[in-house]
């Protein structure tokens, strides 16, 4: 079965207007910004091609066989590598790319331009390897805006103001909901010069938002992309034009874009989703409404100041901290314990199918390559 990988090797000698961008073209500019490109691309002026962008991201230390993080694997580093040599790819410009961290109101932000014929696509990343990226995205359970949309929306102002080409977005997991969310916020003149929105398996918007954006015709503008099994994808509420994309990845993986499956320059789309799929959507969102506010804030606060007080920065570094998680969760105030027991273990792992699909995915990541 062919993925994204194969198109680049077959289709990456056709320029965009031999094979006019799509999709598949919009999910591998996703998974670009995830990189770090810290002191190699500019955040002011016109670029550089990004066969060079590969050169010089080797040169800062980086290898292909490395691993990004612990669920962004080397595939990443070869896709790069892959879309720096071939002619549809390779000259593109690569320009504003930044990366935000902020510890005291959580916040893990990336975004970066490429530029080619007519067009300019912002690619906003999505969740890092870093707890503190993770933290970011928990807050979404109970809060409307995280400040990475707050720096989108700045982003893409930013970049409406130097060019006055139309405006591409697209993202994947956290870098979805941010496309999403700023073509929801941003001010009409802007919105007008935006064609398309590309979301890949990210998290929805809220049902206020929903109301605003048919008022004003701006959900037409977003297609989301899916797996078979997704998960992430179906968080909250998604009322855009979705599509179910066939992956038969184990379920840890799904999420991973480089998985799904191809036929020449577009996916392969499913009727349905998974029963799995379906099952986890209805019940976390059932636990998910019957918390209050308060319980929501409680529940994100207790399981970070859980996975802080290993002394873990990253995921990585997470999975190899086990041996501190028991002494850690007994050192935590007693209303956050009781929280993450009646979330974690009553609403959870008490259900049968839940517990089921949740065994499977920690044996299927724990299996990986």
């Amino acid at each position: 079965m062919s993925r994204i990988m194969d198109y680049i090797y077959w289709r990456g000698d056709l320029s965009f207007k031999q094979e006019p961008f799509n999709a598949i073209d919009a999910a591998i500019f996703s998974q670009l910004s995830v990189l770090d490109f810290d002191d190699i691309v500019p955040e002011v002026g016109e670029g550089i091609p990004l066969w060079r962008l590969f050169e010089l991201y080797i040169e800062k230390g980086y290898k292909v066989s490395d691993p990004v993080g612990l669920l962004i694997s080397n595939k990443h580093h070869y896709l790069f590598q892959a879309v720096a040599k071939a002619p549809r790819y390779k000259d593109l410009l690569c320009s504003n790319y930044i990366r935000i961290y902020e510890e005291n109101n959580p916040c893990q932000f990336e975004a970066m331009t490429f530029s080619f014929d007519n067009n300019v696509l912002i690619s906003f990343g999505g969740t890092d390897d870093t707890i503190l990226g993770w933290h970011e995205d928990f807050e979404l359970l109970y809060l409307e805006e995280i400040p990475a949309h707050k720096y989108g929306k700045k982003y893409l102002e930013k970049i409406a103001g130097i060019t006055d080409k139309e405006i591409i977005l697209c993202g994947h997991s956290k870098g979805a909901n941010i496309a999403m969310e700023v073509l929801l916020n941003i001010k009409d003149e802007i919105f007008d010069r935006i064609p398309k929105v590309y979301c890949f398996d990210g998290p929805g918007i809220s049902q206020k938002e929903y109301h605003q954006a048919v008022i004003d015709g701006r959900i037409d503008k977003i297609i989301s992309y899916v797996p078979y099994r997704a998960s992430i994808g179906k968080l909250f509420n998604h009322y855009e034009e979705v599509k179910i994309v066939e992956c038969t990845a184990n379920l840890a993986f799904q999420h991973d874009l480089l998985t799904w499956h191809i036929f020449r320059n577009d996916f392969i789309y499913k009727e349905h989703l998974s029963s799995d799929s379906v099952y986890l959507d209805i019940h976390l969102k059932k636990i998910i409404n019957e918390l209050s506010f308060e319980e929501k804030k409680t529940f994100v606060s207790a399981l970070f100041n859980l996975f802080y007080a290993t002394g873990a920065k990253t995921l990585l570094e997470l999975a190899n901290s086990k041996a501190k998680f028991v002494n850690s969760f007994l050192k935590l105030p007693k209303d956050e314990k009781v929280i993450l027991n009646n979330i974690l273990v009553k609403k959870i792992m008490n259900d049968a199918r839940m517990r089921k699909i949740f065994l499977a995915f920690v044996k299927e990541f724990n299996n990986r390559d």
